[in-house]
């Protein structure tokens, strides 16, 4: 299903991250902010980097910019408090 979603999603849509504590970590949804449904999680390693790198941000933007077959590329954009 996430596969089929991902495939009719166009590039440049807009989605947004929605994090959430997985096994004690943070962890980032993505989501297609048209339709509203899930795109899928960040990688763990790039969730750690959000995490690490922009502790005191919050995800201003975020768009989908690459895909192949059920996998994605996001761009964000991180505003720091």
């Amino acid at each position: 299903m996430r596969a089929d979603v991902i495939k009719k999603t166009r590039l440049n849509t807009p989605v947004h991250i929605e994090k959430y504590i997985y096994n004690g970590k943070p962890a980032y949804m993505i989501v297609n902010t048209i339709i509203g449904l899930d795109l899928g999680v960040l990688s763990a390693r790039a969730a750690d980097w959000l995490t690490d790198y922009y502790i005191d941000g919050t995800t201003v933007d975020a768009v989908l910019i690459d895909k192949y077959n059920a996998s994605f590329h996001v761009q964000v954009t991180v505003r720091n408090r």
